[in-house]
């Protein structure tokens, strides 16, 4: 198998599960119109859904990686791989959850002029991004194995 089709997988996934915080926030200011996006009202049903597209993601990705290697699919495998991925995201979501200094680090990157809600969606999906990327890597690099 080439690594440019895990990578590209990665970086897919990637750009995917950065996308996810960013929806949750603006959809809650926007059309909910919540009076404080980083409620638990927010963050809990983000984090769930985040665990999901994960999940979700992961199966269809590493189904695929297993079928362009072993022209095969071991459902029990694909599914314990994706359960392994999920864990690398729900672990990175529930640190920043917990420590929300780490947060604050991303904020000094955004620009200043960017919306607050836009600004929080950005702060959250730069860790789904890293974690979807270090998980999609393991993941995948198990289901290559026939």
């Amino acid at each position: 198998m080439k690594s440019n089709v895990l990578i590209g997988l990665m970086f897919g996934c990637g750009i995917l599960m950065l996308s996810v915080p960013f929806l949750c926030f603006t959809i809650a200011s926007q059309y909910l119109q919540l009076p404080n996006i980083t409620s638990w009202e927010v963050i809990i049903p983000m984090y769930l859904i985040v665990l999901v597209a994960t999940f979700g993601l992961s199966i269809g990705s590493f189904a695929f990686l297993q079928y362009n290697n072993c022209k095969k699919v071991k459902g029990s495998q694909i599914a314990t791989n994706a359960g392994i991925a999920t864990g690398i995201q729900a672990g990175f979501m529930t640190l920043i959850t917990i420590f929300p200094g780490l947060l604050r680090m991303v904020e000094n990157i955004i620009p200043v002029s960017i919306p607050y809600t836009f600004k929080q969606g950005l702060m959250y999906g730069y860790y789904t991004f890293f974690a979807s990327l270090f998980g999609t890597a393991v993941g995948g690099t198990f289901s290559t194995i026939c």
